[in-house]
């Protein structure tokens, strides 16, 4: 069986060099037309659709107002897209950063959460012109795979809280904090709340075994949002607050009540 540390035994130390907008040369060097054109703007819109909402969910995940996660969507997005080396590069909002980020907001406020944003991005270009990802391949899979594992289940537990609509003062950063805080406040849980989750959840579950060509997300964020904005609109006993951003203050007053679950956003 090959050494899979094989090539790098020429050279421990990853040579520097920057490659700038690589995807975007080669894609003209082989020749862009129209039909490459629609397939990106399909693929955009489609990403776009799932990305934007997500973005937005995940900001208030993290203790902040969910234009930021706009912000984040957008500017990363397109400096990726000009960037980028690859033609099949991704990016879009990460759930497992919701652990990092939280207590960062929590602690510093929006103009903490900023810096450590930027140190981290200073680091991740030094680490790029570096060619430090080979080094990946180092890290043994069950680290990674405990790591995915356990970002999953702390990712779960903060959902609980919108999931079921329940009223608690503050989010504590420490764990079994957080189980006893959603456990005391169970009492508090909306049904409103928790019938656009559970909807939600089993729409998500169900999608893909009726139609896999369309992204789940796609169509379940589209009925989800549709059908509360709907009943929010004809049906006086039915309370939602949408995530306004950028919207005037008198359209905002347009519901009240409950809050709109971050997992149907």
């Amino acid at each position: 069986m090959k050494n899979r540390y094989e090539h790098l035994r020429s050279s421990l130390l990853p040579s520097l060099g920057i490659r700038l907008c690589t995807a975007l040369r080669e894609a003209f060097r082989k020749g862009y037309g129209l039909r490459d054109l629609r397939s990106d703007v399909m693929a955009g819109t489609v990403v776009g659709m799932v990305a934007i909402p997500l973005g937005m969910a995940l900001a208030i995940a993290s203790g902040v107002s969910p234009e930021h996660g706009l912000y984040t969507v957008v500017i990363a997005g397109g400096l990726v897209a000009l960037l980028g080396g690859s033609n099949f590069q991704v990016t879009g909002p990460t759930a497992a950063f919701v652990v990092i980020l939280a207590p960062v907001a929590h602690r510093f406020g929006i103009a903490g959460l900023m810096t450590a944003g930027l140190m981290a991005g200073v680091i991740l270009v030094i680490m790029g012109v570096a060619r430090l990802g080979r080094f990946i391949q180092f890290i043994p899979y069950p680290v990674t795979t405990g790591f995915t594992s356990g970002i999953a289940v702390v990712i779960a537990t903060l959902q609980l809280k919108d999931f079921f609509g329940l009223e608690m003062a503050q989010t504590p950063d420490e764990y079994l904090k957080l189980l006893r805080a959603l456990f005391d406040a169970s009492g508090t849980w909306s049904p409103v709340e928790f019938g656009i989750g559970s909807f939600t959840l089993v729409l998500l579950v169900l999608w893909p075994k009726i139609n896999s060509a369309i992204p789940a997300p796609l169509v379940v964020l589209s009925i989800v949002t549709g059908a509360s904005v709907l009943l929010g609109n004809f049906s006086p006993n039915w309370n939602l607050q949408l995530s306004a951003v950028a919207l005037p203050r008198s359209r905002r007053r347009g519901c009240s009540g409950d809050s709109f679950n971050a997992a149907a956003i």
